[in-house]
């Protein structure tokens, strides 16, 4: 249209729109494709830890970053989750850590020990055992991984994280 011997729009074809208010432009932007101008004017597509772009006037993802994942499903959030840290979904959505005996963290995308529960411990070392031990029995393990109850003469026991003789060898008994 023509207002005042200059040119100005009067309205665009859907899904085109003026969105800089530049008539000497016209209607530059496609709401349908347009990453900065994406369903409305100024509507960018900026995902959290996402590629995103614009696809029916809906902001969507088109690929997470290195290690993050959309484990919700819905693309608003963006790509929500680490799972290098995550204890809920460590390495995989859904995938939590739950060590037995263990208060777990997830470090690299592996479940791993962070504490043992009281008289527990990880005395194998392995994360995907959690704490194993049961410190206050374990003949190996009593009191703390790697005290083992080695005691003189003797059948050893565990109780309550002390060591304790259970009973004499027989040779011993038979000389008293």
């Amino acid at each position: 249209v023509c207002v005042g011997g200059q040119c100005v729009i009067d309205s665009c074809l859907e899904p085109f729109t003026n969105c800089d208010g530049k008539s000497s432009t016209g209607c530059e932007v496609n709401l349908q494709t347009d990453q900065n101008h994406c369903g409305a004017c100024g509507n960018s597509c900026n995902l959290s830890n996402a590629n995103s772009k614009c696809v029916g006037g809906q902001c969507v993802i088109d690929s997470c970053l290195e290690n993050f994942s959309n484990c919700d499903g819905n693309s608003n959030s963006g790509c929500e989750i680490n799972l290098q840290t995550d204890v809920n979904n460590c390495g995989s959505c859904g995938k939590g850590c739950n060590l037995p005996n263990a208060n777990s963290k997830c470090v690299g995308g592996d479940c791993t020990v962070n504490t043992c529960t009281a008289d527990f411990g990880d005395c194998d070392g392995k994360p995907s055992t959690g704490c194993e031990t049961n410190l206050k029995t374990a003949v190996n393990h009593c009191g703390a991984c790697g005290n083992s109850c080695n005691l003189a003469n003797a059948y050893s026991s565990c109780v309550r994280g002390q060591c304790w003789i259970k009973t004499c060898l027989e040779a011993l008994i038979l000389a008293a």
